[in-house]
C-alpha cells in the first residue's frame, strides 16, 4: 500500500547531456523494489512520449526531458550510474506471463510481493506454473 506522496529527483542522460529532473506527487510504496514512471501521468502533465526503434524520448513544451531504452520488453530510463534502482516506464505489454520474467522485470521482487502487486493492478498476471528458482536470488 502507498505510504505517501512526495518529490523524487533523479539524474538522467538526455539528448544534450546529463540533467536533474524532479517528479512531483510521486507515490511512495515502501514494499516496492523498483521505481515505475507512469506514461499516463506524464501525458496528463503535458509531456509527449515517443516510442521508436527500442528508444523513448520524453519532451515537455518541446524540450527533451529524458530518454529511455527498451531492455527485455521494459523501457529503462537512461539514468546516470550510481542510483540504487533503475526507473522503468510502466508502459510495457505482457508478452510472456512467466513468473520468473516478472521477477526479473520487477528487479527480483519476491513471489509473495508479485502476488500482492497482482491484486493492486490490472496487467500483471504471471503464470506461476512455470516458476523456476532465480540463480541470482538463491
Amino acid at each position: 500500500m502507498p505510504g505517501g506522496y512526495g518529490t523524487y529527483c533523479l539524474r538522467v542522460r538526455g539528448p544534450k547531456g546529463s540533467q536533474n529532473i524532479t517528479l512531483n506527487n510521486a507515490l511512495y510504496v515502501p514494499e516496492g523494489h523498483s521505481n515505475l514512471l507512469s506514461v499516463s501521468a506524464l501525458e496528463k502533465k503535458g509531456a509527449e512520449v515517443v516510442f521508436r526503434n527500442g528508444k523513448t524520448l520524453v519532451t515537455n513544451k518541446g524540450k527533451a526531458v529524458l530518454t529511455a531504452t527498451r531492455i527485455s520488453g521494459v523501457y529503462i530510463i537512461d539514468e546516470i550510474k550510481g542510483r540504487l534502482f533503475q526507473t522503468a516506464l510502466a508502459s510495457f505489454s505482457v508478452e510472456d506471463p512467466r513468473l520468473h520474467l516478472w521477477h526479473e522485470r520487477l528487479t527480483h521482487l519476491g513471489e509473495r510481493n508479485i502476488k500482492k502487486l497482482m491484486k493492486m493492478s490490472t496487467g500483471i498476471r504471471p503464470d506461476d506454473s512455470t516458476s523456476n528458482p532465480c540463480g541470482a536470488c538463491v
